[in-house]
């Protein structure tokens, strides 16, 4: 067992495989962290089937997106180590034997295998002390010191999300209002896609701003982009299933943005062009702050439907100027 390392999960309905990494990961680290946003009944049947296991459960109000709570979560750490995985994922019996040899360097980056076999590549192991939280929700996080890469011997074996009922339509209009708002169809965009990238699957900070630039793209420029980026996945991931499903993706994002209402479309370019420059939506509104979401949790009414939690917080920051207070979600607070 490592006492030095957390296993960090973030969870939203689904039990069975939060059980399978609970009882994978139980003997290999000296901390058990479940952020959890489930459904209330969902939430009670996590407590109940982990009661007697050595495992802490932080509730949190549904977000929509896991990477919105990996911040929080590593600040709830105990641990100088952490390992951060989401509960569709599986860690094979190669990479619990390296876990428990320690982390050397200030971070690592793992492989992850995707249902088609092929593999992508995320930052998940890192020195709590050496990393920052600091920009866009879809980008690593940032580590001092140095980075290791596994081989692909040791990975998290991404498991199918439709065993607990999840849908990819679901997953998409869960993450197509973040998209929006964290990546906006604009020229300067697009002139992002074409920049050469100095490490593999990470936006720097400092191109970032580009999203933030330019004007919107009709729909043939549109259709160009979402080519770009399918091509762009495929030559970093060499997965011709993953840049199908990115651009597939994408199209059903541009169907999404052409069904808004017309005065909705200017409202979303304005708001997206402030949340770039703020660096994201964590910062945009101040979800890096765990005092402040567990402000908002206290006061959270559960029967709120999950999908309205996002655009009621930007909502409420975009027409004030600050991030929401937990006095939000009572009557007649929704801008």
């Amino acid at each position: 067992m490592s006492s030095d390392l957390t296993l960090l999960c973030i969870h939203r309905n689904s039990l069975s495989g939060l059980l399978r990494l609970v009882g994978r990961m139980k003997t290999v680290t000296g901390h058990i962290l479940v952020v959890d946003s489930s459904d209330t009944a969902q939430h009670e049947q996590l407590k109940d089937s982990l009661r007697s296991d050595p495992v802490e459960i932080i509730r949190v109000l549904p977000l929509g997106w896991g990477d919105a709570y990996r911040a929080y979560g590593t600040l709830r750490t105990r641990t100088s180590e952490v390992l951060q995985v989401d509960s569709d994922e599986y860690p094979n019996p190669e990479l619990v034997h390296r876990l428990a040899q320690g982390l050397a360097p200030s971070g690592a980056i793992i492989p992850r295998r995707e249902l088609d076999g092929e593999f992508t590549y995320h930052l998940r192991w890192y020195r709590k002390d050496s990393v920052r939280f600091e920009g866009p929700s879809f980008a690593y996080p940032t580590v001092a010191g140095e980075v290791l890469h596994l081989g692909r011997e040791s990975f998290l074996d991404h498991r199918s999300r439709q065993e607990d009922g999840k849908s990819q339509l679901d997953r998409w209009n869960r993450y197509v209002r973040v998209d929006a708002l964290e990546r906006p169809l604009t020229t300067q965009g697009l002139h992002h896609l074409l920049l050469p990238s100095r490490t593999s699957g990470r936006s720097e900070r400092g191109s970032y701003s580009l999203w933030a630039g330019g004007e919107g793209l009709d729909r043939p420029q549109s259709e160009v982009y979402l080519a770009l980026e399918a091509l762009r996945t495929l030559l970093r991931a060499g997965s011709p299933h993953l840049a199908w499903d990115r651009y597939r993706y994408g199209r059903f994002r541009l169907r999404w943005a052409e069904e808004l209402p017309l005065q909705d479309h200017d409202w979303l370019r304005q708001t997206a062009r402030a949340v770039v420059e703020a660096g994201g939506l964590l910062r945009y509104l101040n979800l890096t702050d765990p005092d402040y979401l567990d402000a908002l949790t206290a006061t959270f009414p559960w029967n709120l439907d999950p999908g309205e939690v996002l655009i009621r917080l930007v909502k409420a920051r975009a027409t004030s100027g600050v991030p929401a207070g937990p006095d939000i979600w009572e009557a007649g607070s929704d801008p």
